[in-house]
Formats: structure tokens, C-alpha cells, sequence
């Protein structure tokens, strides 16, 4: 799909449909997500759908914040 942001292409899936032609996708390769108008969405070519996804969810183990509690912008995704 297209990013309304860059213009660029880049491989997302539909997650949602919102109200009228928005669509809700979420870009593999990078984890985030956008609202976007369906006219920039084409179907991916079958070569791309085969390579892995490059956007991975993962968290640190033991981390403990400094002072009781973490800083709204330490926890802002």
C-alpha cells in the first residue's frame, strides 16, 4: 500500500475497514499502524508475500524503572 505520509509503497495488511473508503492496515515491516483510503491499497505481487515479516514484538526481560513507576513517555508506544 501506499503511505499518505511518503508516498512510498510498502507491504501492510488490512486490519480493519473504517467508515467510508478508510482502511485500517498494519505495516509488516515496521509494526505500526495508519488509516488509509483504499485507493492507495493494490494486491502484493506473490514474490513479496513469501519473505518474512520484519517487524517482531518483543520486551526487555528484568527491566525496572528508576523511580516507582515509569514516565508517561518512557511508556508511549
Amino acid at each position: 500500500m501506499r503511505s499518505p505520509l511518503d508516498m512510498a509503497w510498502y507491504r501492510a495488511q488490512i486490519v480493519a475497514m473504517e467508515e467510508g473508503s478508510q482502511l485500517s492496515v498494519y505495516y509488516v515491516d515496521y509494526g505500526n499502524t495508519e488509516s488509509v483510503d483504499a485507493e492507495n491499497v493494490r494486491l502484493l505481487e506473490q514474490e513479496f508475500c513469501q519473505l518474512p515479516a520484519q517487524a517482531i514484538r518483543c520486551s526487555l526481560a528484568g527491566l525496572r524503572p528508576v523511580a516507582d513507576s515509569y514516565s508517561e513517555g518512557a511508556t508511549r508506544c
